[in-house]
This record gives C-alpha cells, sequence and structure tokens, in this order.
C-alpha cells in the first residue's frame, strides 16, 4: 500500500471487511475529489506515523515537518498548493506583523470605508449630476461639463447668465451684490470651513450608519485590537489633504468659473 492512501472500508454494513484500493479510487471519484481524499490520507498517515513537529498547511492538509519551535512560516510542499501561512494564526505569511496585527475581512472593510468618507469629505458635487469635484484654486462659482453653474460654498444651482448675482461681493465677478447672501466669490468663510474635527464627526457618523446597516461587522468592529481601533482614530484625524489619492478631480481657472475637467 502506498504511503498516500489509506484503507477505506467496504460500506456495506452486513459484516464484510474488505475495503478499496487506492488504483480503484482513483478511477472512481472525480480527479478534484480523488486529490482532496489523498491529500488527507497521506495527512492521517503521517500524524500516526509517530513522526515528530509536523504542522498541518492550513489550506491543503499537507503535513510539513518544522523541528524549529521558532520558526512561525509553514511553507506548503505540495506542488499544486505550494502557500505560505502564518503557523500561529494559519493566515496569509504576514511578516513583520505580529498575528493581532493582521486585518480581518470585516476590519479592512471597515477602514476602507473610513478611508473613503475622508476623502470624500473634501470633495464637493455638481447639484444635478453629482459628478465629484474639489476646488485647488480660484472662484467658488463652478461650471460643471452637464452644463451646471453652482457655488462652491453653499452648493446653490447659479443662474447660468449671471452666476455671481449670487454672491455677497459679485461685482469681483462682474455681477451684482446680494446683500442677504453669506457666500463670497474668493476664499473660504469660517461657516464653509471643512475642519479637521468636522471631518472626524462625519465619518464618525458615517461609519455608525454603515455598521448598523452592516450588523456582521459590528463584533468584528468591537472585537478589534487597541492597536488597530486606534489607527481607526488616527485615520480619522488625518486630513484628506495628506493622503495620497488616486484620482483626484482637477480644476481649470478661467475668467468666467473654475470648470470642472
Amino acid at each position: 500500500r502506498q504511503a498516500s492512501s489509506t484503507v477505506l472500508r467496504c460500506l456495506d454494513t452486513s459484516g464484510c471487511d474488505g475495503h478499496f484500493r487506492d488504483s480503484c479510487l482513483q478511477k472512481a471519484l472525480p480527479r478534484k475529489d480523488y486529490v482532496r481524499y489523498s491529500r488527507r490520507s497521506a495527512a492521517l498517515e503521517a500524524a500516526s506515523s509517530g513522526m515528530e513537529d509536523l504542522v498541518a498547511c492550513p489550506s491543503c492538509d499537507f503535513m510539513v515537518q518544522m523541528t524549529d519551535p521558532n520558526d512561525g512560516i509553514v511553507r506548503c510542499m505540495d506542488p499544486e498548493c505550494g502557500k505560505i501561512t502564518c503557523r500561529w494564526c494559519s493566515k496569509p505569511e504576514h511578516s513583520p506583523l505580529k498575528c493581532h496585527e493582521v486585518e480581518k475581512d470585516g476590519e479592512t472593510k471597515i477602514r476602507t470605508f473610513v478611508e473613503e468618507k475622508m476623502a470624500e469629505a473634501v470633495l464637493r458635487r455638481c447639484p444635478k449630476c453629482k459628478k465629484p469635484y474639489e476646488r485647488t484654486e480660484g472662484c467658488n462659482h463652478i461650471k460643471c461639463p452637464c452644463g451646471t453653474h453652482n457655488c462652491y460654498l453653499c452648493g446653490m444651482e447659479l443662474d447660468k447668465k449671471r452666476p455671481y448675482d449670487h454672491y455677497k461681493d459679485g461685482h469681483l465677478g462682474g455681477g451684482t451684490n446680494d446683500k442677504d447672501s453669506k457666500c463670497i466669490v474668493y476664499g473660504t468663510p469660517s461657516w464653509a470651513e471643512n475642519t479637521s474635527q468636522k471631518q472626524k464627526e462625519e465619518a464618525e457618523k458615517a461609519l455608525k450608519q454603515y455598521l448598523q446597516e452592516h450588523p456582521e461587522l459590528q463584533e468584528v468592529a468591537a472585537e478589534s485590537s487597541l492597536e488597530k481601533r486606534k489607527r481607526l482614530q488616527e485615520l480619522m484625524q488625518l486630513s484628506p489633504h495628506r493622503k495620497k489619492k488616486k484620482h483626484r478631480p482637477e480644476l481649470l481657472e478661467t475668467p468666467q468659473a473654475c470648470v470642472i475637467q
């Protein structure tokens, strides 16, 4: 009998003591099932052979002999697997991080959600087509590619022919001053500033709503280590301007308006 096989006895309960040969199983079983059966058989035989320091690959049950008790990396030698995993937590190898520092799937979803909300905190959207944009310089009159004119400060849609009539100092753009308006052509008044504290509060509010909509993640968030919760809080306090973005909408300053590209 080959080392990779094990005894699979007759399923008849009448007392038959026969068993299926490995060659018969190979012919009868689909290849995928036979490979899985062979791996499991080899693992069981290795475990019962008396060999010491055996560690099972978390992915396929292939037994690896690891004589160094401090070696925390399991390298599966099965050619159809070949995965490298952590000996202690059975997750993909993650050095130099410790096991408790590695994010779980749920923790990754929570972190990604917070990162997206923090990035959106500095973006505005067209009131009509919802295209996101960020003003880097220029006035507060924004013209979207969809043809909509709007105010960067309050988000109100503006008259296409006389957009600067919306502003308190509209004469700076060639319009008429609106004394009842709180918006200005250039700069950002204090009421419109999106401070780090405000961004953090909005992110926390959004995260609370997110966890209510995804109850399966509530336990993950509660069980996260102190280090991970601290990193999440630091992420909420980090200004999105300091984060590297894959893409940031750019603005082109023109005499008429800041045009979204």
